[in-house]
């Protein structure tokens, strides 16, 4: 199906229109050869409502279309997820970045749709997941050694949270105001608990 798919150059900062022999047009930011005749590496894009993410991003270029996207992927060289790099996203529902070894301060801060989280980071910036009222389960991994304020605050449906071994912070206010939280296992690796970490909680 012929489309037209517009993008920003890397190479000489202009915006360009490509018109294709491809499935569907789609936005996001890609290199492309000297000539501009072909595109030879992509940053980032958005397919249909789901966001891709390539490469480590400084800042959340896509915020534009935040009302669009309902599915973020971070690929394994997407290692940093970005300072709020979907933050507020209303439609946000799903959040797959496995490969990813920091999430930025208020990253996913008040996606109030999300319930389907994929993350085993070792370090978890100040407000990464507050407010996420959707939200009922997480498991913190084992590879985390670094948590920064407030990350789990006021989300208010988490219920269950497993915490491996291996995890020896949990920081402060990390599950502040989850009141739906009844019960949590700590392993024996937990050295350190943060001041209001488990207030009011269930």
């Amino acid at each position: 199906e012929n489309g037209e798919r517009v993008y920003t150059c890397a190479h000489c900062n202009e915006t360009k229109t490509e018109t294709l022999v491809f499935h569907a047009p789609y936005i996001g930011r890609y290199d492309c050869s000297e000539d501009g005749s072909k595109i030879t590496k992509i940053y980032w894009q958005i397919i249909s409502d789901t966001l891709y993410v390539y490469e480590n991003i400084d800042t959340p270029e896509w915020s534009a279309y935040k009302d669009d996207i309902a599915t973020a992927v971070f690929t394994k060289n997407a290692t940093v997820i970005p300072v709020r790099a979907c933050y507020k996203y209303p439609n946000l529902t799903t959040v797959n970045a496995a490969a990813a070894e920091t999430v930025g301060a208020y990253a996913f801060d008040e996606c109030q749709s999300l319930t389907s989280l994929k993350i085993d980071a070792a370090k978890l910036e100040d407000y990464a997941f507050y407010g996420c009222t959707a939200l009922e389960s997480f498991d913190l991994g084992n590879h985390l050694t670094e948590v920064g304020r407030n990350v789990f605050k006021n989300c208010t449906a988490l219920q269950s949270v497993t915490v491996q071994n291996g995890v020896e912070k949990i920081g402060y206010g990390m599950f502040e105001g989850c009141s739906a939280l009844e019960d949590i296992d700590l392993p024996d690796s937990v050295d350190e608990i943060g001041a209001h970490a488990f207030e009011n909680c269930s």
